[in-house]
């Protein structure tokens, strides 16, 4: 499978001396600047499998969920900053099994952001991971 590179998410508060991105979802009070986690793009391609033990739960995290357009938007930022812009595609914690897709962190959120334009999701994919096709601010999955 093609290596893609993948959002982090670790629950602590961001840390100077860490390139992380504190993210407080819908409270924008500083005090609480990383109640929603700490972020980061891995900018080295890595494969879905190998990608939980060998980048995000190395660091105490965990692949990104995406639970509202705000986050989406958050993150859309967050790859433009680490790419320069460039077109990218990053991992998001969203898998496929037959009883449907379930978020890395176990939530029942129905938010999703896919680029139906594009016919996604595909009912007749194989793929069993979700990523993020970053060509605009759109950061559609």
């Amino acid at each position: 499978m093609k290596s893609i590179q993948l959002f982090c998410k670790a629950n602590c508060f961001c840390r100077p001396d860490h390139n992380r991105e504190a993210y407080a979802g819908h409270n924008a009070d500083p005090a609480v600047k990383a109640s929603g986690g700490c972020y980061h793009a891995v900018t080295t391609g890595v494969q879905y499998n190998n990608l939980k033990t060998k980048n995000c739960e190395l660091e105490g995290g965990l692949i990104a969920s995406v639970h509202d357009s705000e986050k989406n938007a958050f993150l859309s930022q967050l790859v433009q900053k680490a790419t320069s812009g460039k077109t990218s595609y990053f991992w998001i914690g969203y898998t496929k099994s037959d009883a449907g897709w379930t978020w890395e962190d176990n939530s029942t959120n129905p938010y999703t952001h896919w680029d139906t334009d594009n016919g996604e999701p595909n009912p007749n994919s194989v793929a069993k991971c979700a990523y993020v096709h970053m060509t605009t601010s759109s950061l559609f999955w």
